[in-house]
């Protein structure tokens, strides 16, 4: 179905003037297809040239992939037949501008469609996250401390630290973010996640007292940490899951400031989209 374009666009189109003396392109198939578009080309100067191979790399393929005018004829060049097939029912008999333009309609449509899409994400996983966070803030992790320990014939760094579980789930398993940091420095000696998975789950109103022995060669066995003995630990409950290994806190979640990001850069690109056809 060929491309509607919208009310700004056409209006802008108005602006442009006739194409009736300019190149069109032809799909009937991959030759056809080749000529004509080395015809436009050849009638245009070389920005607009860029953006008319951009233009049918985004209508032929897609706009998840910025192009470039090189990928474009290069795409246009291997596969001919197939570019003309996916091109014939959008933009067959449309000068070089109008193709453009046409393509600057679908990018638009696309850029709004994933908005529409990441705002309601957003707004989904916001309203669950308050609601996850508030009851992990009913898991207590109480005092805890950071020591070294004679293990059999070696010493090992030891996290030690009780955990109350308040909340109304069963605990399989818990992350954890720790870190040791000495108040006269303002860089942690030692700062990462580490978790652990309680043999039997931790029921609601259980407690338990955890002493974990750090990894040989992990950040946490570090030589230089058996001196910071003014360090203090501090822990953070990141996730846990319940009896059915189920994250209370989802990846969605988890990717809430990314998907905002995403949010910002779709807003810019449909603010150049409609700054090009002003």
């Amino acid at each position: 179905m060929r491309i509607a374009l919208s009310l700004p666009i056409t209006a802008a189109l108005a602006l442009t003037g006739c194409y009736d003396d300019a190149a069109t392109l032809d799909t009937r198939d991959g030759g056809t297809l080749s000529d004509s578009v080395s015809q436009m080309t050849s009638e245009l100067a070389p920005p607009q040239a860029e953006a008319l191979g951009d233009a049918l790399f985004t209508l032929s393929f897609g706009s998840d992939t910025p192009p470039g005018e090189p990928v474009a004829i290069s795409a246009l060049a291997r596969e001919p037949e197939r570019v003309a097939a996916r091109l014939r029912h959008q933009v067959d008999g449309l000068t070089a501008q109008e193709i453009i333009d046409a393509a600057r309609t679908y990018k638009l449509v696309s850029v709004e469609g994933e908005l529409d899409r990441l705002q309601r994400e957003i707004e989904k996983w916001s309203s669950y996250a308050i609601s996850a966070k508030t009851l992990m803030r009913t898991i207590a992790l109480r005092s805890p401390r950071y020591y070294w320990h004679e293990n059999g014939t070696v010493e090992r760094a030891v996290i030690d630290f009780e955990i109350v579980n308040n909340s109304p789930i069963s605990l399989k398993r818990i992350v954890v973010m720790g870190n040791l940091q000495s108040p006269s420095r303002e860089i942690p000696w030692a700062r990462g996640t580490f978790s652990y998975t309680f043999p039997g789950g931790l029921e609601p109103g259980e407690r338990q007292r955890l002493k974990l022995l750090a990894h040989t060669f992990g950040a946490w066995s570090q030589e230089a940490l058996r001196e910071a003995t003014d360090a203090d630990l501090t822990l953070a409950l990141i996730n846990v899951r319940d009896a059915h290994d189920t994250p209370l806190i989802p990846t969605e979640v988890e990717r809430l400031d990314e998907m905002r990001a995403q949010i910002r850069s779709l807003e810019a690109e449909r603010t150049a989209i409609m700054a090009a056809v002003q």
